[in-house]
């Protein structure tokens, strides 16, 4: 009788080892499971928009490959300075693909609440940073040296700025407040091989 029992015992022992291996089996080799086996992880979704002419789409506004090609170059040569200047900077620190979508973000809010910078703005940030260093050709001599851009980028980046402010006026709120906030709301795809 007592062998009796441990042959029942050792039997379904075996029965839920042979169940539990089947199981796990199926799972591993199940084309529906959206987990990946080996990661268990979910599969990166594939964008609904065109990879190669667009780095993401911003509530169906697409960012532009070769924007943010040219922005990581100059990213790098800001980078490589730094290091040569043996300085530390933390406006680096946010990934470029993200600083993009805030981009995208801020002008669109700018377009809606008509809030955009005008020329005579942005003309004037300008002067007042030649005015700093001295001469328009030294200026730009040095932020060509400091981050490879030329006039028309450095122009884009006060526009940027002077939108931020804007937006900080209109909302009452810190910029980095108000963009998390868009963020969340906001129907933003990225693209994988960014």
């Amino acid at each position: 009788m007592k062998n009796k029992k441990i042959t029942i015992i050792l039997t379904l022992i075996t029965m839920l080892v042979v169940i539990a291996v089947v199981f796990r089996l199926v799972l591993s080799t199940s084309k529906t499971s959206n987990i990946p086996p080996q990661t268990g992880q979910l599969p990166t979704p594939t964008p609904s928009f065109d990879t190669a002419k667009y780095v993401a789409m911003v509530n169906g506004t697409g960012i532009k490959r070769s924007v943010f090609d040219k922005r990581n170059t100059q990213r790098e040569h800001f980078k490589l300075w730094l290091k040569e200047h043996k300085i530390t900077s933390t406006s680096l620190d946010t990934p470029l693909i993200d600083t993009l979508i805030e981009e995208a973000l801020a002008s669109e809010f700018g377009n809606k609440a008509k809030i955009q910078p005008t020329e005579k703005e942005i003309n004037t940030k300008y002067k007042l940073a030649i005015k700093s260093v001295g001469t328009e050709e030294k200026y730009l001599s040095k932020i060509k040296d400091i981050q490879g851009i030329e006039k028309e980028e450095i122009l884009s980046q006060f526009r940027i700025e002077l939108l931020e402010q804007k937006i900080q006026e209109k909302t009452k709120l810190p910029f980095t407040i108000w963009v998390s906030q868009q963020k969340a709301k906001a129907k933003i795809e990225k693209a994988n091989n960014i």
